[in-house]
């Protein structure tokens, strides 16, 4: 005599039909086949790993975080708050080292091209070559090693 079972595989979540046999032996007890036919260990193991980017966690966390310490969400917002105001101060502080930094080397560039010019109008031609000559080649290799650090 045959009696269904079902069995799901909990990869796929399907469900199939299994038939065993079960048999009456001599004195007309009921008997089952050995454990090793009818049971199938089936064993699962669900791994679980959240990665998120930035400083404020996902809605989720920060709800399980208020939960451990009633006021945590807020805290981690306030200090994302902090955090971006303290970056965009330090590139604005930047920006603005870097502007100055380029102009005061234009000014040393064109005053030391103008001494050069005017060394060269009092008929100093080889050392007014040299002053502004100087000049140029030094700009065009920082602005070559400037590209190439850029790269």
């Amino acid at each position: 005599m045959a009696d269904p079972e079902e069995t799901t595989d909990l990869q796929t979540g399907e469900t199939t039909e299994l038939e065993t046999q079960n048999t009456d032996d001599s004195a007309g007890r009921h008997t089952s086949p050995p454990q090793d036919v009818l049971v199938r260990d089936i064993f699962s193991i669900v791994a679980e790993s959240m990665h998120f980017s930035g400083p404020i966690p996902p809605p989720s966390m920060l709800k399980e975080y208020n939960e451990a310490a009633p006021g945590a969400a807020d805290l981690i917002l306030k200090m994302a708050e902090l955090q971006q105001a303290h970056r965009i101060e330090t590139e604005r502080e930047d920006t603005k080292r870097a502007n100055r930094g380029q102009i005061l080397a234009f000014l040393l560039a064109a005053g030391s091209f103008a001494c050069g010019t005017i060394t060269i109008l009092h008929g100093h031609d080889t050392a007014g070559t040299i002053f502004g000559g100087g000049t140029i080649l030094s700009l065009v290799y920082a602005f070559i090693r400037g590209n190439a650090k850029k790269e």
